[in-house]
């Protein structure tokens, strides 16, 4: 819907390029293919195979909203690891960008932010092991003092994930964390 809304936007203020039933079926039919096109492109993009990635213009084809160059690299950290037959759609993909823009909302390299990182943003980023809520607060608590670049990646997040995991094993009486976990 939003692409078909940023199109009939995009057309003369006048409404000449709507001017017939016919004129506007084709708009909304550019429109949905453009759209659709964009999601292909974003669903079949991998990061390492040659496949070409998306730019910010494209999550903005699909309807997708809320990406920028400087959260790009975060985006595709995540739909990137999507295997190619994962159906994508349009609320899928807002999920992942809402989802990662929690984190970098928060990434101020200050803690002070008092983010809320729900079970569901890390499910929809693919970070694991950091099932409770106290766990979902500390680690939104350690990414609340690290700098944007410290959380650009899935694979940064799920290596701050895996530490408070470890710390809280270790509270809990097991295994202390070792020293990698904690920097």
């Amino acid at each position: 819907l939003a692409a078909v809304q940023n199109a009939s936007c995009a057309t003369a203020p006048d409404g000449a390029g709507c001017a017939t039933r016919a004129d506007l079926r084709r708009v909304v039919d550019a429109a949905v293919e453009k759209a659709q096109a964009a999601l292909s492109l974003i669903g079949a993009y991998t990061g390492g195979d040659g496949s070409a990635a998306p730019v910010a213009q494209t999550y903005v084809d699909a309807g997708v909203t809320g990406v920028t160059e400087a959260n790009l690299g975060a985006v595709h950290s995540v739909t990137a690891l999507r295997p190619a037959s994962a159906p994508d759609s349009v609320a899928e993909v807002q999920a992942i960008v809402d989802a990662y823009g929690k984190v970098l909302a928060a990434a101020d390299g200050t803690a002070n932010s008092a983010v809320t990182l729900t079970a569901e943003d890390l499910t929809t980023l693919g970070v694991t092991g950091v099932g409770t809520a106290e766990e979902r607060a500390l680690l939104a608590e350690v990414i609340d003092a690290r700098a944007p670049g410290q959380v650009a990646t899935v694979a940064q997040l799920q290596g701050l994930a895996d530490a408070v995991s470890a710390v809280v094993v270790d509270a809990q009486g097991g295994q202390s964390p070792t020293l990698e976990q904690l920097s």
